[in-house]
């Protein structure tokens, strides 16, 4: 017998990772490159979390 992994088992295996609160550093790390969220790297795990569910708190990258 063969297993096939798919997308929907490695989501059921994962469980959901939607929520900021699910993912690890790295990951949140990811989410906050992609929002250009700076000094990503030298936030905690929770400050991440934060930056990411609370965009009025956020420091984004100046366009200068």
């Amino acid at each position: 017998m063969v297993w096939v992994r798919t997308a929907a088992s490695r989501a059921q295996r994962e469980g959901d990772k939607s929520e900021p609160q699910q993912l690890s550093k790295a990951e949140l790390c990811e989410r906050a490159a992609e929002q250009d969220i700076t000094g990503r790297f030298g936030l905690s795990r929770e400050q991440l979390i934060d930056a990411l569910t609370h965009p009025s708190r956020r420091r984004k990258k100046s366009a200068d």
